[in-house]
């Protein structure tokens, strides 16, 4: 390795052990997989396109499969595969707009969060909405999830990142964080029946 990458054998061991500089370890990445290039067109899109993210028709089906129908889409977008029995458009605006439905499934733009996480939370306390599924990053240190989420909604922790779908309906890489599905309203045995699907972990808020 020292004499194809040109680094020297005491410079690749500090680099097996954690030390090192960043061109050393270049030179080594270049020398054991020399057609390995960064994927800029997936940084620039989660960059420049962070809210064009579509959930996937599988985990889509796995709600429906498992929870029901879904009533309200209030983030939609015409061209997801959410199917719901209303669509709230960003012409429309889902924070501002009144929700209704029995079920509400909701994938915000991620550029807004905490505004749409604390939307789903007074949609809940509001009694807009009789049941609600969003699926948000794990970002569980934001203070509209420990203020107003944990302890009140049951959270599915994902096990794998998810990947979500362009506005051409391509398929991206794995997102670059991991998620979560926080869920209001719906019967816990219901709750756990989707996270035994989805095999995720479950941090249970109040009994719905």
């Amino acid at each position: 390795m020292s004499e194809g990458s040109g680094v020297s054998i005491p410079t690749v061991r500090s680099i097996e052990a954690g030390r090192g500089n960043i061109s050393s370890l270049s030179a080594i990445i270049a020398f054991l997989a020399p057609k390995a290039r960064p994927n800029g067109w997936y940084r620039a899109h989660w960059q420049v396109k962070k809210d064009v993210r579509f959930t996937p028709p599988e985990l889509l089906a796995e709600i429906v499969d498992v929870v029901g129908r879904i009533s309200l889409d209030p983030a939609g977008d015409p061209r997801s595969f959410v199917s719901a029995e209303r669509t709230i458009t960003e012409a429309e605006d889902g924070l501002t707009s009144p929700w209704s439905g029995k079920l509400a499934f909701v994938n915000p733009p991620y550029s807004d969060l905490s505004r749409w996480m604390h939307r789903c939370c007074d949609a809940w306390d509001g009694n807009e909405i009789e049941q609600m599924l969003a699926l948000f990053p794990a970002r569980t240190e934001t203070v509209a999830y420990r203020t107003r989420i944990f302890g009140t909604a049951d959270t599915l922790f994902l096990p794998r990142r998810l990947r979500f779908y362009a506005d051409d309906h391509e398929q991206l890489p794995p997102s670059p964080f991991a998620l979560m599905l926080c869920s209001w309203g719906i019967d816990r045995a219901v709750v756990q029946a989707l996270a035994d699907r989805l095999e995720a972990n479950v941090v249970w808020g109040a009994p719905a």
